[in-house]
């Protein structure tokens, strides 16, 4: 699991994956739900993580770049951060 202090900066993670397939494992591994989001960077939806805490975590890219409508993530290397509480 993510072990991160208040106010650092991302981790970033040395293998490929996608918030799906991470998320997956998240749940797989500690427990808590998957929640789905709509995707602000492509034509599809982005999945993060709430552990049994209540904490949010995600994978993400490491630039937020809008991409064209036939860009889907399949792997990249990206970063774990703690999703916002506004971001719902």
């Amino acid at each position: 699991m993510v072990q991160r202090s208040k106010g650092s900066k991302p981790q970033q993670v040395k293998y490929y994956s996608n918030c799906l397939l991470w998320a997956i494992w998240q749940k797989i591994q500690y427990g808590g739900r998957l929640n789905y989001h709509v995707s602000g960077t492509w034509k599809g939806f982005h999945v993060s993580w709430t552990n049994v805490k209540g904490e949010t975590w995600e994978y993400t890219a490491p630039t937020q770049a809008k991409r064209d409508w036939w860009y889907v993530p399949i792997l990249f290397r990206g970063i774990i951060r703690r999703r916002p509480r506004w971001q719902k």
